[in-house]
């Protein structure tokens, strides 16, 4: 569906002359198309972060609160951004204030997480897996690279770019981090990596 969307976008693209008329058009296919890859995060994002809490070597019970707030946060985190990212006028036109406002909502979200992570690594950080580190460096960078992408929607920048970009992050990020779950789940897992 996503592919038959995108084709159709591309399409209309390449049959639209006028430079204006052609920016308009991919203004309003990015918020489009956009709403799936928000759909993708709210499934996602709270699942890495299991993952990655998984990596701290302690009792889920032990840190159940701590969890129930990463949780919780970063599905915050991105519906926050969401509800951002439609906040367009009638013409679907971005609203600079609210997206802003919804934007920085959301920052300060991940911000907290960073913080909470953090906190995490240093109490429990004697008895985590190694690969701890590298996965939460993957999944911060990635949500990094998200936010700037975000913001710059804001500029008047070709939005083609944007998604190539968080299309090769989810790629990476995702195919990285479920690296690093196998070989710590198969034992496989070098202290070198």
């Amino acid at each position: 569906m996503l592919q038959t969307c995108y084709r159709d976008v591309l399409t209309e693209l390449a049959t639209v002359s006028d430079p204006n008329d052609r920016q308009t058009l991919i203004r309003e296919s990015y918020n489009a198309l956009s709403q799936y890859r928000y759909i993708g995060w709210f499934i996602t994002t709270p699942l890495l972060m299991f993952q990655l809490i998984s990596m701290l070597g302690v009792q889920l019970s032990e840190i159940k609160r701590q969890l129930a707030g990463l949780l919780m946060a970063t599905l915050f985190m991105v519906f926050a951004s969401y509800i951002g990212h439609e906040q367009l006028s009638f013409d679907n036109e971005i609203q600079i204030v609210p997206k802003l406002t919804w934007g920085l909502i959301a920052l300060i979200d991940y911000v907290f997480l960073l913080f909470t992570i953090n906190r995490l690594w240093k109490e429990f950080g004697s008895q985590s897996h190694p690969a701890f580190r590298q996965a939460a460096l993957i999944m911060a960078g990635a949500w990094a690279l998200y936010f700037i992408g975000y913001f710059l929607t804001l500029a008047p920048i070709d939005f083609n770019w944007i998604h190539l970009t968080f299309t090769i992050v989810d790629i990476v990020s995702l195919l990285s981090v479920g690296l690093i779950m196998y070989l710590v789940n198969t034992n496989r897992w070098s202290h070198n990596l």
